[in-house]
């Protein structure tokens, strides 16, 4: 098809010479586009086109002067093509009503911000895109869309949007305006937002393992199912320490890392960062001299505010731990909480679980440890008993899902037979949730057996996270990813059979079948992607 002739060239005498005549209009040269054969809409994207060419011709023109109008004009351009670039990207992915306005109303506010440089160029400009997302102005309802646009002055009706958006939607909406990026910043706003979406299900996990004479610890991040878009980065470049960083911590999508290859604990940082927005903030180092174990608690559907525990060794008194914390509502110092307090029984301190309002922490005793985050009160809950003719508990998991607390021992001779044991509500024991048998893993895999071993050490596999996900409207199942050598198994729990619509493997590209387990559930940082700003 013909390009049509360009509507807008200005007419020549007998002479030869150009007359002046008053420009055309937005509408004008629509119309003139119209008549020509085009629809309203691709009319309106051709004006939008010349209008461009236009505007960047007469910017270009003033690259040699040095006046002080044509530097600000450009930076301005520079920041309407980038907001206008993200606005591109959501049409590509087919927004419905509550995206498609909030377009509308960018693009409305970034035409704006401009208008003061080049009124004669952009007052056109920006009829022109409104009519692309109304073609048809002489419809009957040209009033009210008009008067809805008005309503996008108001912030409560902006929020009101914003809330309705999905979450990854929502995060790239802060690249739009500093407005947008100012309301979905708000703690109020995060709050409400996680009311109304909240994250039952984590997104996924990262797995990292410690490598001789590397600056950083490899990590991995592996997407559940139907959270492929959700999943952050797997590097922690973002953060720059000249010692490297690694995760202490995870808790309801932020993490708690800290310094990785430090020859002295004065001398470790610690952070906390959001991988998906790349934001990370350095906490102050607590006063002690030991630190057996470091947690952050962050519950976004209680407040927008985390807390960092931190369990010191006592400088004094032997065998006594000295709790403090960290809270980003008060300030940026740490303060103790409550006294000393004896430690008799051996706690896992660095691997804590957030749950139900508290820290928890597994023993390998008698008791496991808790920490009431809000009420700052320590107790202690029951352990299940070892098992008969074993000396020690041997651990296989622990840790929250669902809005669970899970328990695996893993004890033999028949390793592959385990129970999955699930605390009570009112913390007074734990009971069997689920029974595993892996007899029919290990056949299908033959790489998971080892031979002329005692059969303690037959089966070579590890428990990595228990997690779950929908399976309908009010139904979900649980899933257990399991780790053999060179491979990742999801397995349900529920009829005890592989899973095979998740598939976490591709994940551990490169990884030999011959090195044995490189992962086990204490490396394994459980992530949400979750609205939360540091």
């Amino acid at each position: 098809m013909e390009k049509p002739a360009t509507p807008n060239a200005l007419p020549q005498d007998k002479n030869g010479s150009t007359q002046k005549r008053k420009l055309l209009s937005a509408q004008e040269l629509i119309s003139q586009y119209e008549s020509q054969g085009l629809d309203s809409q691709q009319a309106s994207i051709k004006v939008i086109e010349e209008l461009q060419s236009a505007l960047f011709r007469v910017i270009s023109s003033g690259r040699n002067r040095k006046d002080k109008l044509m530097i600000e004009t450009s930076k301005k351009i520079d920041a309407t093509n980038a907001r206008l670039a993200v606005l591109d990207m959501k049409v590509d992915s087919k927004p419905g009503f509550g995206e498609t306005f909030a377009i509308g109303v960018a693009s409305g506010v970034t035409l704006k911000g401009i208008g003061s440089v080049m009124p004669h160029v952009l007052e056109g400009l920006a009829q022109i895109w409104g009519k692309y997302f109304s073609p048809k102005p002489k419809s009957s309802s040209s009033g009210k869309k008009q008067a809805r646009m008005k309503y996008c002055e108001d912030p409560d009706v902006m929020i009101e949007i914003l809330r309705r958006l999905p979450l990854k939607s929502l995060l790239r909406s802060r690249c739009v305006c500093k407005w947008w990026n100012h309301l979905i910043s708000e703690p109020l706003f995060i709050s409400n937002y996680t009311l109304c979406n909240p994250q039952h299900q984590v997104s996924g996990f990262y797995m990292q393992t410690f490598l001789f004479l590397s600056m950083n610890p490899e990590l991995r991040f592996i997407p559940c199912t139907d959270q492929i878009d959700a999943a952050p980065s797997p590097s922690l470049s973002f953060i720059e320490d000249e010692n490297g960083v690694c995760i202490n911590h995870s808790c309801n999508g932020l993490l708690l890392c800290s310094s990785f290859r430090c020859c002295l604990e004065e001398e470790r940082k610690y952070y906390i960062c959001k991988p998906t927005t790349r934001q990370y903030k350095p906490l102050p180092r607590p006063a002690c001299n030991t630190v057996n174990g470091i947690s952050i608690a962050f519950d976004p559907k209680r407040s927008p505010h985390y807390k960092v525990i931190c369990i010191c060794g006592h400088d004094l008194l032997a065998k006594h731990c000295q709790i403090k914390i960290y809270n980003s509502y008060e300030g940026c110092s740490w303060r103790d909480s409550g006294n000393p307090f004896v430690v008799l029984d051996e706690f896992l301190f660095n691997r804590g679980v957030f749950w139900k309002g508290a820290l928890h922490w597994v023993g390998k005793g008698k008791f496991s440890l808790g920490f009431d985050v809000e009420r700052e009160l320590l107790f202690t809950t029951p352990m299940p008993p070892i098992l008969e003719g074993w000396a020690e508990r041997r651990l296989g998991y622990f840790g929250e899902s669902g809005g669970h607390l899970y328990l695996i021992e893993i004890y033999g001779p028949q390793t592959t037979v385990f129970d999955v044991m699930e605390m009570s509500g009112d913390y007074s024991s734990w009971f069997v949730k689920y029974h595993v048998d892996l007899s029919g893993l290990a056949a299908q895999y033959p790489s998971m057996i080892r031979y002329n071993v005692q059969d303690i050490h037959r089966f070579v596999f590890s428990v990595l996270h228990l997690v779950h996900r929908n399976v309908g409207e009010n139904e979900e199942e649980a899933i257990l990813v399991l780790h053999i050598p060179g491979k990742l198994i999801p397995y349900n729990l529920r009829d005890n059979t592989l899973i095979n619509d998740f598939d976490p493997s591709p994940h551990l590209m490169g990884m030999e079948e011959n090195l044995g387990l490189s992962y086990r559930w204490e490396s394994v940082h459980p992530f949400s992607n979750t609205v939360c700003y540091i």
